[in-house]
């Protein structure tokens, strides 16, 4: 791994309910299968050509599959990415 984790991911801690669906934890958003840092990597940077800013990445799992919000460092856009479906929405 390229990248350490703690360099990747903030705990938000009390700030991000327990009840809520969406998490931020990197077992959840995998982050070494899809933001894996490095020109050379896998990752949804690199296919879509966005700059994603790390601590403002969360999933949300349910039955019909996982969709990620993510934050783009240097337009200041926020998308939605659907796992299941390989799309990205812009907003």
């Amino acid at each position: 791994m390229s990248g350490e984790p703690s360099k990747r991911y903030i705990d938000l801690g009390d700030n991000l309910p327990d009840y809520s669906a969406w998490s931020n934890k990197p077992e959840d958003i995998q982050l070494d299968l899809y933001f894996e840092p490095g020109p050379d990597a896998a990752s949804l940077s690199n296919r879509y050509e966005i700059d994603f800013v790390p601590i403002m990445i969360f999933v949300n799992h349910s039955c019909a599959g996982s969709n990620f919000l993510l934050a783009d460092r240097v337009e200041e856009y926020f998308y939605i990415w659907v796992e299941k479906d390989d799309l990205m929405y812009r907003f």
